[in-house]
């Protein structure tokens, strides 16, 4: 691990080392343009008079780039470029030789520990001590529906996929030096640690109501919240099928579900996931098979302008599961969303 954290350092020296090579004529050549008259060497003043000077930019985020590319391949071991469609904030890493085995990144802003908490919720990982800063969270227990990590550094995150990794021996040491490359091409920005829990969101919904749509008995029903008001756990004991509603940060429309997809390797063969319209749901929604055998899935809707995704897993049929995905989403929603 550390022969790689040395490569990657080394990267990031090569990139400020050409940056500061490239200036080294730039004194020379200004104070011969001052001489000529060519530019002026007062800053601009601004309106109250005091010197205007550029502010950086607290919200940029650049986790995307041929270096970030480089780095990757140091930690995976291989060469890997970004597949095309990315952004500087969500993009993925293929191996050249390898194009079953993929790198996501994703950096979202976490102003406070609610924000946070959701996220890591949503991405079931499990806070690790490391020297990363802030944060780093990973998968406790790796599964088949891609390893991940969460990485904070000030009011950043950034969420790290691998898919298509056979050996899992070294993984989780992966995923942490990953958390680490990308950690260093987070923008920082303030951060609140304070972390707000409230149980009223899913205390208050209609459980009644919910355990009649299920056919189940209300007191086999359980309902519970995941991290403050972004989503509940529900599960009921006299029904084969758990999961969880949560709703996604930002807003959303129909077209957000377009081109949503993914695949998993399983038993030494890809799956891919099979996406199928919902009707009557919401604006739109989408009912998304994420297991080769159609035990498990997630239902994607857009409520109120909202990304909304309720997971579920077991039952008799994937019919069942879209059924009482569809429930839930029905009773829920609404609380959370309003």
């Amino acid at each position: 691990m550390s022969s790689a954290l040395g490569t990657i350092q080394s990267i990031e020296s090569e990139r400020r080392g050409s940056v500061s090579n490239g200036l080294i004529v730039l004194p020379v050549l200004a104070l011969a343009l001052v001489a000529v008259g060519c530019i002026k060497t007062k800053p601009k003043a601004s309106a109250d008079g005091s010197s205007a000077k550029p502010k950086k930019d607290a919200g940029s985020l650049s986790v995307c780039s041929d270096l970030a590319a480089r780095a990757v391949g140091v930690v995976m071991g291989g060469e890997f470029k970004i597949q095309p469609g990315g952004t500087r904030q969500a993009c993925s890493f293929v191996d050249i030789k390898n194009p079953d085995l993929v790198v996501s990144v994703e950096a979202q802003q976490v102003a406070n520990g609610d924000s946070l908490n959701a996220l890591v919720t949503a991405q079931g990982v499990t806070r690790i001590e490391s020297n990363i800063p802030d944060e780093v969270f990973i998968t406790e227990s790796l599964d088949q529906f891609g390893h991940r990590a969460v990485v904070r550094r000030g009011g950043y995150a950034a969420v790290v996929r691998i898919r298509g990794i056979v050996d899992e021996s070294d993984l989780k040491a992966k995923l942490v030096d990953l958390a680490r490359a990308f950690s260093s091409r987070l923008a920082n920005a303030p951060y609140d640690s304070d972390v707000t829990l409230s149980a009223a969101a899913c205390d208050s919904v209609d459980i009644g109501a919910l355990a009649e749509r299920l056919s189940v008995h209300p007191e086999t029903l359980q309902i519970s919240n995941l991290a403050g008001e972004t989503g509940c756990s529900v599960s009921s004991s006299a029904a084969n099928v758990g999961g969880a509603i949560r709703v996604e940060q930002g807003q959303a429309t129909a077209e957000t579900l377009e081109g949503r997809g993914g695949s998993i390797v399983a038993d030494g063969e890809t799956f891919v996931f099979r996406n199928r319209p919902v009707e009557g749901v919401g604006t739109a929604a989408i009912w998304q098979t994420q297991s080769p055998q159609g035990d498990a899935g997630e239902l994607l809707e857009i409520y109120n302008g909202r990304l909304i995704r309720v997971s579920a897993a077991g039952g008799s049929s994937e019919d069942e599961l879209v059924e009482w995905a569809v429930a839930v989403a029905e009773a829920i929603a609404p609380v959370l969303v309003g």
